[in-house]
């Protein structure tokens, strides 16, 4: 029952964080449509979001999938990795997803899909050699949790339209340099102008804080859901910890997609690399979705 609150509060409090996103979206069409005097600006800015969205939901499982270079898992593969999706998924009481794998020594995992029949689950090789099984069935039902949560479809649009924003604002900070004539411009007004220069370069960072809420409020729900399917969060919790010491780096691994995996795939990058992921991390800390599970009782 809590679990299932926590779901259904969490998806409500997404969906109004996405309605809002989208709203920022409109609202720097219509910005930009004012500025410029142009009203086809503004119908373009909500058919281009419109279609973003669309697109975002029928190919993000493909989109996710090619982008961190995972190909699928064989028949003869990986038999564990298999049989252990197979069971939880029948615990958790949704289709088996689609299994993939990515060559990799580090350790790490994701879901992604449109909905229950549409899903993927990824894993890394070093994933599956380096946890025990009782850690691996953690992870797993971690990702079939995201699954479980229709997690997968909003992360995926959350996603989708970060990157909207950021494009649209970019396209209309260009426009408001070298769109227009003269008349128009000084219609405008000098701080119209600057308005809309401050408009645009927050845009993205609006959107990814967005992003990133929502991202981070749903591996909670997912490590609750984890251990509610296999009756053992302790299982999940030694191996977020086995996946904290993890020194590989997963380069594979795409800034637009970090937000998919089980931890943050860029916390062992050193330098700027490291700098820019902690910057925009996508996760809480390991040590606190440690303690919440050592804390749970199933």
């Amino acid at each position: 029952m809590q679990i299932q609150y926590l779901k259904s509060q969490n998806i409500m409090k997404t969906w109004m964080l996405l309605l809002f996103f989208f709203g920022l979206v409109v609202g720097i069409s219509f910005f930009f449509s004012y500025l410029l005097g142009n009203k086809s600006i503004f119908y373009m800015g909500v058919v281009f979001a419109l279609v973003m969205n669309g697109l975002s939901y029928w190919y993000s499982d493909k989109w996710a999938i090619a982008l961190n270079r995972a190909r699928p898992i064989g028949e003869n593969e990986y038999k564990q990795v298999q049989e252990s999706v197979a069971r939880l998924s029948v615990l958790a009481q949704v289709p088996v997803p689609s299994l993939y794998v990515i060559e990799s020594n580090a350790m790490n995992a994701f879901a992604t899909g449109r909905d229950y029949n549409h899903s993927a689950l990824a894993v890394t090789s070093g994933l599956v050699a380096r946890l025990t099984p009782e850690q691996l069935d953690g992870v797993l039902a971690h990702e079939i949790g995201h699954i479980k949560n229709y997690d997968i479809r909003l992360m995926a649009l959350a996603g989708v339209l970060a990157g909207l924003v950021s494009i649209i604002a970019n396209f209309f900070l260009r426009m408001s340099l070298f769109g227009g004539n003269n008349d128009e411009r000084r219609e405008g007004g000098v701080l119209l102008l600057a308005l809309a220069f401050l408009f645009a370069i927050l845009a993205p960072l609006f959107a990814q804080l967005l992003h990133l809420a929502i991202s981070r409020k749903r591996e909670f729900l997912a490590d609750a859901t984890s251990a509610y399917i296999t009756k053992n969060p302790r299982g999940l919790a030694s191996a977020l910890r086995e996946i904290s010491r993890d020194a590989f780096p997963l380069t594979q691994a795409q800034p637009s997609t970090a937000h998919l995996f089980i931890a943050n795939p860029f916390r062992s990058q050193k330098g700027f690399a490291s700098w820019l992921g902690n910057l925009f991390a996508t996760h809480p800390a390991i040590e606190e979705r440690v303690e919440v599970l050592e804390q749970m009782v199933v």
